[in-house]
């Protein structure tokens, strides 16, 4: 079983509907009125599924862009995905 992670293309259709995903999934728990801009990098790892690192900008809403960190995990077998974590990235 592979244990490392691969680079993943930020501007693939997959990746940038997990960074959608994500920045939704953490506002429905965090409410902090944040909308999806881009990926900015993206990793993945595959096992019996596929986890997601993904460095993605998101706007506030007071309309400034910010980096934020996600790892989303993913089983299209069974429709399955868990936001890991998000957290922003420091300047």
């Amino acid at each position: 079983m592979r244990t490392e992670w691969d680079p993943a293309d930020p501007n693939s259709p997959r990746v940038k509907d997990l960074g959608s995903w994500a920045v939704e999934e953490h506002d429905r728990r965090a409410h902090e009125g944040l909308k999806f801009v881009k990926a900015v990098s993206a990793e993945s790892m595959i096992k019996a599924a596929v986890t997601y690192r993904l460095v993605i900008v998101a706007q506030g809403p007071d309309g400034e862009d910010a980096k934020y960190k996600a790892e989303v995990f993913v089983n299209d077998e069974i429709s399955y995905r868990d936001l890991r974590s998000f957290s922003p990235v420091p300047n």
